[in-house]
C-alpha cells in the first residue's frame, strides 16, 4: 500500500487545521475594538458635529412640540452613533424654554435666552445623516423636567445604597461538643 503526503509550499496537509485556527485568531484579533456595523458606539459629547446634530434636533422639536415658546439646547447629556446606511446620531438633550415665541422672525431668534432654570426638559432625538442629507427620524421629550429626573435618580441611588448596607445574614453555629445548633440573625451596617 502506497501512502501519499500532500505538501502545500512546504507545509504538510495535516497542519491545515492548525493553520486555519491561527488565521481565525489573527482575524479576530484585528477585529477587536473595531466599530461594529449597526451597533451603537458612544460618541464624544465635545464633538462639533454632535452639536450641529443636536441643534437640528432642537429645530425639529420646536416644530413638532405644541409649545408657544422656543426651546434652546442647554447641553448634550448623552450621545451614541450607529452606522447603518449612513450614520444615525442618538442624542439625549437637555433643553430649556426661552423668552422667544415661535412666531418671531428668524433674525430675532438669535437673542433668545433660557427662561426658567427648573423648566429644562430631557429630550431624545435621532438624526440620520445619509449622502450629505440630514433627517430627524425621531424626537420627543419626557414630561418630567431635568430637575425631577435628577431627584428621582438621586432617590434611587440612596435607596440602593441603603439596601446594600443593610444586609440580613443568617448564620448557623454548631458546637461539636454539645451537638447543639444555634441560629443567629445579624444585620450588617
Amino acid at each position: 500500500m502506497v501512502t501519499r503526503r500532500c505538501r502545500v509550499q512546504g507545509t504538510e496537509l495535516d497542519d491545515l487545521p492548525t493553520i486555519l485556527v491561527i488565521l481565525y485568531l489573527a482575524f479576530v484579533e484585528t477585529c477587536v475594538g473595531e466599530t461594529m456595523v449597526g451597533g451603537l458606539q458612544v460618541a464624544n459629547i465635545g464633538d462639533g458635529k454632535l452639536k450641529e446634530m443636536a441643534n437640528i434636533g432642537v429645530d425639529f422639536l420646536n416644530k413638532k412640540l405644541d409649545e408657544t415658546q422656543l426651546l434652546k439646547l442647554v447641553r448634550i447629556e448623552e450621545a451614541h452613533t450607529q452606522v447603518a446606511q449612513g450614520k444615525v446620531y442618538h442624542l439625549k438633550l437637555n433643553v430649556a424654554r426661552t423668552n422667544c415665541t415661535k412666531d418671531m422672525e428668524k433674525e430675532e431668534r438669535s437673542n433668545c435666552e433660557a427662561t426658567e432654570e427648573n423648566a429644562q426638559k430631557l429630550c431624545s432625538v435621532k438624526v440620520w445623516e445619509w449622502r450629505q442629507k440630514l433627517k430627524v427620524t425621531k424626537g420627543d421629550c419626557s414630561n418630567d423636567t431635568v430637575e425631577q429626573v435628577s431627584q428621582t435618580t438621586a432617590q434611587l441611588t440612596e435607596t440602593t445604597s441603603n439596601l446594600l448596607t443593610t444586609v440580613q445574614t443568617d448564620t448557623v453555629e454548631v458546637d461539636p461538643l454539645e451537638n447543639v445548633t444555634h441560629s443567629t440573625n445579624r444585620s450588617i451596617v
